[in-house]
């Protein structure tokens, strides 16, 4: 058996065992070595592949790894196994006899492919502020473009470009778990979750362009901030915290949320009332739209949640009161439509 030959079955049963003690070593094949061919563009790659055989697991493993990853080969690697998983496919590593049966291929399935290209997106979305990250996504591409076997395959930059123009609304996975740990977290405070959503506006609107941190109406009222849209349409906002009761035992509004829902109403008011003064604080507004956030819909009765959808109804979205889990829901809802 040669030298290359005893490698691969190394890492065949590596990955036959999969304890933490041979992933780690697995790992280290990844790594680019100043050293032959093999080990430079053979072992690599095998070794990201191998990861496929844990199925979710090995996603992660190598969605977490790149950002550890010294070297060029190794990140591209992982990009280009993932990717390629995500196509449900692999790509041929080119070997000295590539009818070895030492060559393991693992099965993809849905699953598997779906973490993959949410992978991707993750990683896209991170290289936005992520120079190193970006330099080898870009760099990933390039190196595709000019080693595709298939002529005119443009179908991988199209994959990124796509990602990047999806994450321009800045949502990811990461985004929106964070935001669950806040909002179920018992301890959370109202400050907690203004600066949060105050950090993240699209979790509140997709269309969020510009926000305004505690915005003062004069000396009248301060808002806990204003979310200007792409369409140039301003709204309100007045956050309370995800433990406000929204109904009384008797099924009536408590008296927080009416005086929550007056601070909105009362924002809005003065903005029409001092339209010129507005316009200089916030170009172009006129008529803006509100929104309130406070507690949880999981705690509602049925009986409830239609009460507080017919109000939201009848204001026909002038002033709409959203649920803490409410707004993780529809994120939620946009992060998966856009990934898939």
């Amino acid at each position: 058996m040669t030298y290359w030959q005893a490698i691969l079955q190394e890492m065949n049963e590596l990955i036959a065992s999969p304890s933490e003690e041979n992933l780690v070593i697995l790992k280290g094949y990844l790594v680019e070595k100043d050293a032959g061919t093999n080990e430079k563009h053979v072992f690599p790659y095998y070794a990201a592949r191998m990861f496929l055989f844990l199925g979710t697991r090995g996603v992660q493993i190598l969605g977490e790894t790149i950002n550890q990853a010294p070297g060029r080969i190794l990140p591209t690697a992982i990009l280009e196994t993932l990717y390629f998983a995500s196509k449900k496919k692999l790509k041929e590593i080119p070997l000295v006899n590539n009818d070895l049966p030492l060559l393991l291929i693992p099965v993809i399935n849905d699953e598997v492919a779906k973490l993959a290209t949410e992978k991707l997106h993750e990683l896209v979305s991170e290289s936005l502020t992520n120079r190193r990250l970006f330099g080898i996504i870009i760099n990933f591409i390039f190196q595709q473009e000019f080693t595709s076997y298939e002529v005119n395959d443009h179908s991988l930059a199209a994959f990124i470009f796509q990602a990047f123009r999806e994450n321009s609304i800045k949502i990811n996975k990461k985004v929106i778990e964070n935001y669950q740990k806040i909002i179920q977290n018992p301890t959370s405070s109202e400050e907690d979750c203004q600066k949060y959503l105050f950090e993240h506006p699209v979790l509140i609107d997709p269309l969020a362009k510009e926000i305004i941190p505690k915005q003062r109406l004069g000396s009248d009222y301060i808002t806990d901030f204003v979310i200007k849209k792409y369409n140039d349409e301003y709204v309100l906002v007045e956050i309370e915290k995800p433990s406000t009761p929204i109904f009384t035992k008797s099924n009536d509004f408590t008296s927080k949320f009416s005086h929550a829902l007056g601070q909105v109403i009362d924002f809005q008011e003065w903005v029409e009332t001092n339209i010129s003064y507005a316009n200089t604080q916030m170009p172009s507004i006129s008529s803006p739209s509100g929104i309130l956030i406070l507690g949880m819909m999981s705690t509602l009765t049925e009986l409830q949640k239609k009460k507080l959808r017919r109000f939201n109804i009848n204001n026909q979205g002038k002033v709409r009161v959203m649920t803490f889990d409410e707004v993780l829901q529809n994120s939620m809802r946009l992060y998966n439509n856009i990934i898939n």
